[in-house]
């Protein structure tokens, strides 16, 4: 469906964090207007799954992230993702990262409450906590949750870059 590509990475980019089989959902009613059957529902999943994990698993590292990630080991450090938890699981195996954060949640999540409960779990405040995300959704739950929000990659056109790094 080449002929509908903007309209579908519009709705994707818009959505971040919305639940992957619910963006196939509205893709396929409201943009391609097929019918979404779960034969198509687990199609797109696995298919999604095979070309996603692999190529988050062989992308290049954000400058120094790896590096940082190590020099944190004394600090509980969580990996907290929009991404399908099986497929993020998958990833971090594939880059041999799985030792690497001592709690892993991907979706599906509401990131402000899993931080919330993670606080309350290991005995801090949300204030303790730096959230590293790319997204206005990330900026979004580490508002709720109180932490502070510190924006990686793509900063862009924003309001506020004072907590925005490039790299490491």
């Amino acid at each position: 469906y080449p002929e509908h590509m903007e309209a579908i990475r519009t709705y994707c980019r818009t959505l971040n964090h919305t639940v992957r089989g619910e963006k196939f959902r509205h893709i396929c009613e409201s943009i391609l207007h097929v019918p979404y059957t779960a034969e198509l529902d687990h199609f797109l999943h696995e298919e999604y799954a095979k070309f996603t994990v692999n190529a988050v698993a062989h992308a290049s590292e954000t400058p120094g992230a790896e590096r940082y990630i190590y020099s944190a080991q004394r600090l509980p450090t969580v990996l907290l993702s929009s991404t399908l938890h099986s497929s993020l699981l998958e990833t971090l195996k594939l880059k041999h990262w799985e030792k690497l954060f001592t709690d892993v949640q991907g979706a599906p999540v509401d990131k402000g409450a899993w931080i919330e409960k993670f606080c309350r779990r290991i005995g801090c405040s949300p204030p303790e906590i730096v959230f590293f995300g790319d997204t206005d959704e990330d900026s979004a739950a580490a508002e709720k949750a109180g932490c502070t929000f510190v924006r990686v990659g793509q900063t862009e056109g924003l309001r506020d870059d004072r907590f925005c790094v490039r790299d490491f």
